[in-house]
C-alpha cells in the first residue's frame, strides 16, 4: 500500500509542476509527462496487489452463491490456485522483458533505465500472486477450524 501511495503522491506533486512551468514559467519539463506514466503504471499494479490481499478485486458471483457450501469452497480452491499459476506465469514473462531491456534508456528519460521501468510489472504480479497465495494458505486454515467447529459440536 505504501509502494502505491508514493506513486500517486509523486504524480499529484509532478503533474502541478508540470503544468505551471510550462504554462505560467514558459519553460516545460520534458521528463515529468514520461516519469508520471510511469508512476501511473507503478500504481496500477501496487493498488491491484492491496486489491488482492484485501480480496477487494472484481468478481461476479452470482452463480457460486446458488452452490453448498462445499462446492463454494472447492470453486474458491480452484480459482485461487488458478489465479495464482497466471500470476506466477505474467510474473516470469514479463521478467524476461526485463531482462531483455538491460542497457537500454529511456529517450525520455536517458537517466532512467529501461529494465527499471519495466521492473514494475513483474513486481507487480509477484505482489499479487504473494497475496492470492496468503489468501489461499488463509482459506485453507479457516477451513480447517470450520471442521474442528463440526467436530466438537
Amino acid at each position: 500500500m505504501f509502494l502505491a501511495a508514493s506513486a500517486l503522491a509523486l504524480i499529484a506533486i509532478l503533474i502541478p509542476v508540470g503544468v505551471a512551468a510550462r504554462y505560467v514559467v514558459n519553460a516545460p519539463i520534458g521528463w515529468i509527462e514520461p516519469v508520471a506514466a510511469i508512476l501511473l503504471v507503478a500504481f496500477t499494479f501496487f493498488s491491484a496487489a492491496v486489491t488482492m490481499a484485501d480480496r477487494l478485486h472484481v468478481c461476479v458471483n452470482t452463480f457460486v452463491v446458488m452452490l453448498p457450501k462445499p462446492l463454494r469452497v472447492i470453486n474458491a480452491n480452484v480459482v485461487h490456485v488458478m489465479l495464482l499459476a497466471l500470476l506466477v506465469i505474467l510474473a516470469v514473462a514479463s521478467w524476461e522483458l526485463v531482462e531483455s531491456t538491460l542497457g537500454q534508456a529511456l529517450p525520455e528519460v536517458p537517466a532512467l533505465p529501461a529494465a527499471v521501468v519495466y521492473a514494475v510489472v513483474p513486481l507487480g504480479f509477484g505482489l499479487m500472486a504473494l497475496m492470492v497465495l496468503a489468501n489461499l494458505l488463509a482459506q485453507r486454515l479457516e477451513e480447517n477450524d470450520d471442521k474442528a467447529d463440526l467436530l466438537l459440536d
